[in-house]
């Protein structure tokens, strides 16, 4: 079948804009009744059994008691815009009725938690709710000591200078003292699971390679598929790259043989330098593009091509493969691969890289599963 003409950009992650992508500021719990919240919307019907958010670091011996700490699903007052009767949060009930209830669980927040990890709990009461409820994921200093500055953990609130940048969801902190902290940032960082997906924004780490061609790795990149659900065969342009350009590289897609260079461009520092971390496209030269098929593995990588660094380029850390649901239909459709000296590929589920492929054609003829935009993303693939 022919091939039809369209747009997207595959994963839909987020990427740098206006600088390199960074945590934005911490939000200290530091007080009995302390809180953060997480104020979002349902993607679609399902049953939540776990939420989630990233403890940066602890000082002292906060909350040093087995219910010093809960992390749950809250109810959103529609006046306020704030947890139901603050400071001390209504927690949800298994329908989500408005009548209080355990979705939550207790932690030591001494003894009980990670630093630098996102922090899972496990309902005690999974909750069942409908597309496009309004709930907070919420975090409570429930007992125990709390202090500035001595007993307190740091919870981050999310990433400045992404792209996209959200106004909803968003995350906010409500003190012990009763005074309002809205703490709005770029990408709020915080997930919830149901049985078989997670959902949110789930990002652990963001982290930076600047290699040159004499570094381990010299090549790295994503290693794609899309899935065969969305079409049988497809064509793509280039790549969307989050960058600073310091020195030449090749962007380079291989055959799903690993060895065979479909498709190219040389990334020239005296025509395309940049002095700012942001978002760069990268077509590939040559007057025809390869179809590649659905379902089959390629591999997008950069490649470093003189022995000065060729500036910083970003990639993401996810706590589990799985949660990478939150942003591909399956959690193996993107990894990051990489390799030295032309060797063997290794893949990094955990990872992925800060580039998009771009695709320009896919072929709508044979399709079984249709193209569907993956909820919250404009533009992306759900399988």
């Amino acid at each position: 079948m022919p091939l039809t003409d369209i747009d997207f950009l595959y994963p839909q992650i987020i990427m740098p804009h206006g600088g390199a992508i960074t945590a934005a500021t911490n939000i200290p719990i530091n007080g009995t009744g302390d809180i953060q919240v997480w104020i979002c919307q349902a993607d679609e019907d399902m049953t939540i059994t776990q939420v989630g958010c990233h403890v940066t670091t602890r000082t002292g011996s906060p909350g040093n008691t087995a219910t010093g700490l809960r992390l749950g699903i809250t109810y959103i007052d529609a006046t306020t815009g704030f947890p139901t009767t603050t400071p001390t949060p209504t927690w949800a009930n298994a329908t989500f009725s408005g009548a209080a209830g355990t979705a939550y669980q207790e932690f030591n927040a001494t003894t009980g938690i990670t630093q630098n990890q996102n922090l899972i709990a496990t309902l005690i009461t999974p909750v069942t709710i409908t597309r496009g409820t309004v709930f907070g994921i919420c975090v409570d200093a429930n007992a125990g000591t709390w202090s500035d500055p001595s007993n307190l953990i740091n919870i981050r609130s999310g990433f400045v200078s992404t792209y996209p940048s959200y106004n909803f969801p968003y995350s906010t902190g409500i003190l012990s003292g009763g005074s309002n902290v809205d703490n709005t940032v770029d990408c709020p960082t915080f997930l919830y699971r149901s049985s078989t997906k997670t959902y949110g924004q789930p990002y652990e780490t963001v982290s930076s390679l600047n290699n040159n061609s004499g570094s381990t790795p010299d090549e790295y990149g994503m290693y794609f598929r899309l899935p065969t659900g969305t079409t049988s065969t497809y064509q793509i342009s280039g790549v969307r790259l989050g960058c600073l350009v310091a020195a030449n590289f090749d962007v380079i897609l291989y055959d799903t043989n690993g060895t065979t260079v479909l498709a190219s461009v040389t990334a020239d520092v005296d025509i395309q330098n940049q002095t700012t971390h942001g978002v760069y496209n990268y077509l590939f030269t040559g007057t025809t593009l390869p179809t590649l098929t659905a379902g089959s593995y390629y591999r997008l990588v950069v490649r470093p091509s003189t022995g000065t660094a060729m500036g910083p380029v970003q990639y993401f850390t996810f706590r589990t493969d799985a949660d990478k649901t939150a942003i591909l239909g399956s959690a193996d459709d993107v990894q990051y691969t990489s390799r030295t000296n032309a060797g063997g590929w290794t893949q990094d589920t955990n990872r992925l890289f800060a580039m998009q492929a771009i695709v320009v054609a896919l072929d709508t003829g044979t399709a079984t599963g249709g193209m569907l935009v993956h909820p919250g993303m404009t533009g992306g693939m759900r399988g």
